[in-house]
């Protein structure tokens, strides 16, 4: 292996970085105190966004306050979310806003995202809501509006030549306009691991940057000019496109490459990435931990160190050197993918020999569209309209072939395998294999190498078991309890929310793919409230595209009367997805090894029009470990079930979900005295509008002695036990 002093220094310098943010707590923000005023704020516009993929003009400011007195200008930026028919701005004018403060939340449950670290590694402090411009300075930064203007009229020509979907995806790939990204092809990007073709990367800057180079040596411009010129457009194209994570990278070490043809020296790619990342990093040091830098760099790292070691000799085939690099690099960014997204799709390899193959001719194709649109829109002639509508033939040929492939793949056995997130211990033997393969590449086989690898990726797809968990997930005002056999399988007993909205996509969905939950043998809706099943239909509908599929549903078992519009659309959306629906009342079982689910109520055939009342109540066995699951039950069901109980003799259990969000009217004495339970749980919002959890119970559950856990200070509250020994984990506990 080569010596690399310098980036032998830059390595030092990162873990010194990494060690900083690790030791050095980040100081409380302050502003936590003020959410939900209404603020005034002073600050200048150093990024405008305009456009929604949901056919909605959203118009989103980012702000750097002003230095002045006061709490609100100690934040680093401001983000802006405009009420409509406002005129934007213009890039670094000084605007006073008013808007409702809102503060970044940390994640609650397990895989659900952390908006708080992505926007402080983004150094925005809060957002501000329903936004108006209340004043703005007359003088601005001419040339940041005039890169913003160009973008807009770019984007104009794009959505002039091609339809709304296809010009989305060439915003996306050309402009760093993400915001209007349509989100079904988004998602379907992402699902099939081709979604690195939307970002701004090191393609794009390789195939601009380097094409303009050879131009101009071949034009005969002499070094300095030949090789600033390509690195100051390619700076400007970074502004112009908004500078994510990749087109920083890319771009300065496209710079260093140009410095280096400058001044004789021997560009080194690997030299070059350390630089960019201590560069990056000093500025922020949290991108460390931000998955854009970590895929970015590492895509880098992997081009120059396991492709190498996973691609034969010279003299074989290019067809095979092309399918071993693509595998390698997907290899190696395996980790990252399961670390991130919990999922990796299968085909995504074979997927990519397509795609990047075909990115070298899209993007020159959207690029002189751009260019004969943007002279056809000026008014220039000579066939300049008819240019660029023949420019846009190929890119609907491309994106139609892009969108087919992805759809072909998912048809295709084992596409997507959520696997769940790896443990640390796979993940540092992973990458001590993959550094075992980059070092005795010459002492071991082609096919060695490849074997080695396989079986150490073939680790971070094992989990732990052994063990029943139990999760009571923090899904605002509203349940969902996840429950995880010791044979690793899946259930789920509600899922909904009146508080969060897409809780099914925003917090049950994350839950399960971090789990690894690609199959729930069944899911058990008490009743069907929103708060108990909104998440549950979003489930129904979208879970198995997105890898979780749901084996089969089961509704309290209630006579006709019972039966109203909530139940009908769950025994809808269920026949839509060819989802068995069963019926439970009491008296059932459900039995799996040593895990017992006892249905107690409500009574078969039982009517009641008021779902809380037949909500249904399932008693969880496994050795001494024991949990009741009430929903929503209060009144006469309550009643009924005190009766079950004791005919039942169920006495002094583990964990008692209490009844209707911590409801004063539920969970009674007499229950409590009955059950005796060691933990009683409620699921309930914060700052709800019904004062969940009432005083009242607080006062009953303290005199019984149980130890209380409350999902919205503790987050998301685990249970696991080998039926003897128990564990809990708070969610919040353990992140803060």
């Amino acid at each position: 292996m080569r010596r690399r002093p310098l980036s032998l220094f830059c390595l030092a310098v990162i873990l010194f970085l990494f060690l900083g943010t690790k030791l050095t707590a980040p100081a409380p923000s302050g502003f936590e105190s003020r959410e939900g005023e209404w603020v005034e704020l002073t600050g200048s516009v150093y990024k405008k966004e305009s456009g929604s993929g949901t056919g909605t003009e959203k118009q989103v400011l980012y702000l750097h306050p002003v230095p002045k007195d006061g709490c609100l200008q100690q934040a680093e930026g401001v983000i802006c979310y405009l009420k409509s028919n406002q005129a934007l701005p213009e890039m670094g004018s000084i605007v006073r806003v008013r808007g409702k403060l809102k503060c970044f939340e940390p994640p609650s449950n397990p895989g659900q995202f952390d908006s708080k670290s992505y926007y402080h590694t983004l150094k925005i402090s809060f957002q501000l809501n329903q936004t108006e411009i209340q004043a703005k300075s007359n003088t601005y930064h001419h040339m940041a509006e005039g890169l913003y203007e160009t973008r807009r009229f770019f984007s104009r020509i794009l959505e002039r030549f091609l339809s709304g979907q296809d010009a989305s995806v060439m915003k996306a790939m050309l402009l760093g306009e993400k915001r209007a990204m349509d989100g079904e092809i988004k998602s379907l990007y992402q699902r099939n691991g081709i979604a690195h073709v939307l970002a701004i990367s090191g393609l794009h800057v390789s195939l601009l940057g380097m094409t303009l180079l050879r131009l101009l040596k071949r034009a005969g411009a002499p070094p300095p000019l030949a090789a600033g010129i390509p690195a100051a457009v390619m700076v400007l194209y970074g502004f112009l496109t908004g500078f994510s994570i990749s087109a920083l990278r890319a771009t300065l070490m496209f710079v260093i490459h140009m410095g280096a043809l400058l001044f004789k020296r021997t560009y080194d790619m690997v030299t070059a990435a350390y630089l960019a990342a201590v560069i990056l990093l000093i500025g922020q040091p949290f991108y460390l931990f931000d998955s854009g830098f970590l895929f970015s760099f590492g895509c880098v790292f992997a081009i120059a160190f396991l492709v190498p070691a996973l691609t034969g000799r010279e003299e074989e085939s290019r067809i095979k050197k092309t399918i071993c690099q693509s595998g390698a690099i997907t290899l190696a960014g395996l980790p990252l993918q399961l670390c991130c997204f919990y999922q990796t799709p299968v085909y995504a390899a074979v997927l990519n020999l397509l795609v990047i193959p075909l990115m070298s001719l899209l993007l020159p194709c959207g690029i002189l569209l751009l260019v004969f649109g943007g002279m056809a829109a000026k008014g220039v002639e000579w066939g300049m309209e008819a240019a660029a509508f023949l420019c846009g033939f190929p890119i609907r040929i491309i994106l139609g072939l892009y969108e087919k492939a992805c759809l072909f793949s998912e048809r295709l056995p084992f596409g997507l395998v959520t696997a769940g997130r790896p443990g640390t211990v796979a993940l540092i033997g992973y990458a001590a294999v993959l550094l075992g393969v980059i070092c005795l590449q010459k002492r071991v086989s082609l096919k060695g190498r490849w074997i080695a690898v396989l079986l150490g990726a073939s680790f971070l797809f094992l989990r732990d078991g052994g063990k029943l968990e139990i999760t009571f997930l923090d899904v605002g005002q509203g349940d969902c309890i996840h429950i995880q056999s010791a044979d690793g399988r899946h259930y789920l007993v509600d899922g909904g929310s009146s508080s969060v909205q897409g809780v099914g996509a925003y917090r049950i969905l994350p839950y399960l793919k971090y789990r690894g939950a690609d199959r729930l043998e069944a899911v058990f809706v008490t009743h069907p409230d929103a708060d108990h099943c909104n998440g549950i239909l979003e489930l129904i509908e979208e879970g198995e595209k997105e890898g979780v599929t749901v084996r089969k549903l089961y509704l309290p078992g209630v006579g006709k009367e019972a039966v109203n519009d909530g139940y009908e659309r769950l025994l809808d959306a269920a026949g839509e997805a060819q989802i068995p629906v069963g019926f439970v009342s009491r008296g059932n079982v459900f039995e799996e090894g040593e895990l017992r689910l006892f249905c107690l109520h409500p009574q078969k055939g039982y009517e009641n029009p008021e779902p809380n009342q037949y909500s249904t109540v399932l008693f969880l066995k496994y050795g001494g470990f024991s949990a009741l699951l009430t929903g929503d039950v209060e009144k006469e069901g309550e009643r009924e079930l005190l009766r079950s109980l004791e005919k039942a003799g169920i006495e002094k259990i583990t964990v008692l979900k209490a009844a209707h969000h911590g409801s004063a009217g539920s969970t009674p004495e007499q229950l409590l005295t009955l059950l005796s339970p060691a933990y009683t749980v409620i699921s309930c919002g914060r700052d709800n509008r019904y004062g969940h959890p009432h005083k009242e119970l607080l006062e009953r559950l303290e005199k019984q002695g149980t130890q209380i856990r409350i999902t919205e200070r503790s987050g998301a509250v685990t249970f696991r036990t080998d039926g003897s020994r128990m564990q809990v984990e708070e969610f919040l506990k353990k992140v803060l």
